[in-house]
């Protein structure tokens, strides 16, 4: 089975009792998603790490790069924390990735207590890859290598790894409260897409055919319920959804000139704007990350 070492950004900012239940959350969405994709994991996490034991790369690669709380994430080779051992398989590890007549860097990091230092690894770890493909004609180049060569020791284990595969960041979906986003054009799917990020539990209420199309698009993106057909276009009706399925915000994808041109709304729950402070080629540039070129 593959392991893949999944990372966190903002989760760690949060006081230990809240970042441990967002870590707890983050790992139950991990699980789910595999769960709902039909693939088989195993998943453990420490104080800072998630790790996930899978036999289906592809189907993981794609589920975790797109899981909200996942800041990055790499799939690694196992070993214990003995120096000794890290630069046995670190070698072994370096003949698959390694071409020849590149040029390489060890970047090491440890947390907990060892006796030896971070420079200490990427020192021993570079000289017994460079022993280990002799016949390559490798170049250590600690500025602008070809390839990266990580090490992270985590008290008595160690992971290597050659590659950092971003993840969406954000908080984990379902750690905050349930929102309702209105769906109409593509403006109003990155707004939600915005509050999912912000780990809201985000439900869409489609206005026609075409908005339920639109949301499509976030269906691999692992939100907590299927997409609502509005039966009527009027605010007071989404109102009245976001009451009836105890949301607590309205969401909506207006950007700052719509908001400056429309009808004051008056509701018992906060209204969202995620919108409102990017500009028209911010807005287009996400939009169009997010759909692609074929929506």
């Amino acid at each position: 089975m593959s392991l893949f070492l999944i990372r966190y950004g903002e989760l760690g900012l949060k006081s230990p009792n809240v970042k441990k239940r967002f870590q707890r959350q983050l790992k139950r969405n991990i699980e789910d998603a595999f769960l709902k994709n039909e693939t088989q994991c195993i998943t453990s996490m420490d104080w800072g790490r998630i790790y996930i034991h899978t036999d289906n790369d592809a189907m993981a690669e794609n589920l975790l790069s797109k899981t909200f709380g996942i800041t990055s994430f790499s799939k690694v080779v196992e070993t214990s924390s003995d120096l000794e051992e890290i630069c046995k398989t670190s070698a072994l590890y370096s003949n698959q990735v390694i071409p020849k007549n590149s040029s390489f860097a060890v970047r090491a990091k440890r947390t907990g207590e060892h006796k030896y230092t971070s420079q200490d690894v990427a020192k021993e770890v570079g000289s017994a890859i460079l022993e280990a493909n002799k016949e390559k004609n490798l170049k250590v180049n600690l500025s602008n290598p070809d390839i990266k060569i990580f090490v992270e020791v985590r008290h008595n284990r160690a992971f290597i790894f050659s590659e950092k595969v971003p993840g969406p960041g954000g908080f984990p979906l379902g750690s905050q409260g349930k929102v309702l986003a209105i769906i109409s054009d593509k403006k109003s799917v990155y707004a939600a897409w915005l509050l999912a990020k912000r780990g809201c539990n985000t439900r869409l209420l489609c206005l026609d055919e075409a908005a339920l199309a639109l949301a499509k698009n976030l269906d691999h993106w692992q939100l907590l319920g299927k997409p609502i057909a509005a039966e009527e276009r009027d605010i007071n009706y989404a109102l009245g959804m976001a009451k009836k399925i105890h949301a607590e915000a309205l969401v909506l994808g207006y950007t700052f000139e719509e908001f400056e041109n429309m009808e004051k709304i008056e509701a018992e729950i906060p209204i969202f704007y995620p919108l409102i402070g990017l500009s028209t080629q911010e807005i287009e540039k996400q939009v169009t990350s997010l759909f692609g070129d074929g929506s």
